[in-house]
């Protein structure tokens, strides 16, 4: 009577460890799955907020000077505003402006999205120059100068700066693309990985129960 309790013991107790080794194994990949679901959706957000951060700056400073600088002389010559807003716009533009390329060249770019930005610093000497004539003329109140400066100096200044800035943006709009397929493509790898592990813990499960069977 000995051995067969013995037996059946054994066999409950390898049974058991089939079970949990089944258990494990499932508790296992969804741990991972879980895991790995999370800093897919971190990262994916990371990545987001970085590019729309950049391209945010990017297109702040590019319509201060396209916008708002040009902007002010159309209506000031217009007679929407007068000299003293017009004054007061442009001032506002330069602060945006300082502001918006000192948080911009702080943030991580590739060596060409740096190339391009030092191409864009120095275009800026001649708009930032141009837009320093243009507040004096507003100060002056010289409508002629003002529509003359606009139409020889002032836009021409403007353009390689604003052409490059959106130049830009769209290297940082392509590298976020390019970052956001490179972590797809990690998190499929990551699921085939883990796949890979179910399938194993199948077979090491199959392996062990075919022992338990045969000691049944």
């Amino acid at each position: 009577m000995v051995r067969p309790r013995r037996g059946k013991s054994s066999i409950r107790l390898q049974l058991l460890g089939l079970f949990g080794l089944l258990i494990l194994a499932g508790a296992a990949v969804l741990g991972l799955d879980e895991w790995d679901r999370r800093q897919h959706q971190q990262t994916l957000s990371a990545l987001g907020d970085e590019t729309l951060v950049a391209l945010r700056r990017i297109h702040a400073v590019s319509d201060s000077y396209g916008l708002d600088d040009v902007g002010t002389v159309f209506r000031v010559r217009n007679n929407l505003i007068g000299w003293d807003a017009g004054i007061a716009d442009l001032d506002a533009a330069r602060h945006r402006i300082d502001m918006e390329w000192n948080a911009l060249a702080r943030l991580p770019r590739t060596p060409d999205e740096a190339k391009l930005l030092s191409g864009i610093a120095a275009a800026r000497v001649r708009a930032d120059r141009a837009t320093a004539t243009l507040r004096a003329i507003l100060v002056s109140r010289d409508i002629r100068a003002l529509g003359r400066f606009a139409d020889t100096e002032l836009y021409p200044a403007m353009d390689p700066v604003t052409s490059r800035l959106q130049q830009l943006g769209t290297r940082v709009l392509e590298r976020g693309q390019q970052q956001v397929s490179d972590e797809n493509q990690r998190a499929l790898y990551a699921g085939e990985i883990r796949i890979g592990l179910s399938l194993l813990a199948l077979l090491l499960a199959a392996w062990f129960g075919s022992d338990v069977l045969r000691n049944i």
